[in-house]
């Protein structure tokens, strides 16, 4: 995600005119809504737009969202686990609580996208993707991703920097917490401000393994 503002940002990128990708992104914005609630600028539209990184813009001169894809992509698949991905901090991206922390809101972008590839017939890329992901060495600790922030390269090529390993690890930290339980209760994630808020909500008994996996004192 890139939570800045570029008042000229649709004159810096091409557009996306294939009628599938306008669709699916139609599609991902729906299901989060569905998901996570309505953001409170609701009525602000959005424009999908190729670039050199994956990114959400809010665009305060036109009043709109801009989702970058990355115009390296080569199949279907990516793009659209893209655009899942940035929707979700599209419906997010100024809600205030737990979604704050960099680690907690990526977790739930993935685990967003994956749950839109999965119900859009896309499961075999969905489980290759994460797969490719839980294969990388260097995972972080809870401390380690409770301390990453986000480096943004506005004008460059990568657009937000994490550390090494941050992608992955929260993604398999997402995986597993959804395992145990469940995905309404990760959807409900947004809405706390505290994970001890949270907790109460979800069966007694997950509680102990969730508070172990997520390093909750």
């Amino acid at each position: 995600m890139i939570n800045i503002h570029l008042p000229l940002v649709r004159n810096l990128f091409d557009p996306i005119l294939q009628a599938e990708f306008i669709s699916f992104a139609q599609v991902a914005y729906n299901s989060c809504v569905d998901w996570f609630g309505v953001p409170n600028d609701e009525k602000r539209k959005f424009v999908l737009v190729w670039g050199h990184f994956d990114g959400c813009c809010r665009n305060r001169l036109v009043r709109e969202y801009t989702i970058v894809i990355r115009r390296e992509y080569q199949h279907p698949e990516q793009i659209m686990a893209a655009t899942a991905h940035e929707m979700y901090h599209r419906v997010t991206m100024w809600r205030r609580g737990l979604t704050q922390c960099v680690w907690t809101d990526e977790m739930l972008a993935f685990l967003a996208s994956q749950k839109l590839l999965v119900l859009h017939g896309m499961t075999d890329y969905a489980r290759l993707r994460y797969e490719t992901l839980r294969e990388h060495h260097k995972m972080l600790s809870m401390d380690s991703l409770r301390k990453c922030v986000r480096k943004r390269v506005t004008f460059g090529r990568r657009g937000v920097v994490y550390p090494e390993g941050f992608g992955e690890s929260v993604a398999r930290v997402g995986v597993e917490l959804e395992a145990l339980v469940g995905w309404d209760a990760i959807c409900r994630i947004v809405k706390h401000t505290a994970w001890n808020d949270w907790l109460v909500e979800i069966d007694a008994i997950t509680i102990p393994a969730v508070a172990k996996l997520l390093s909750l004192g």
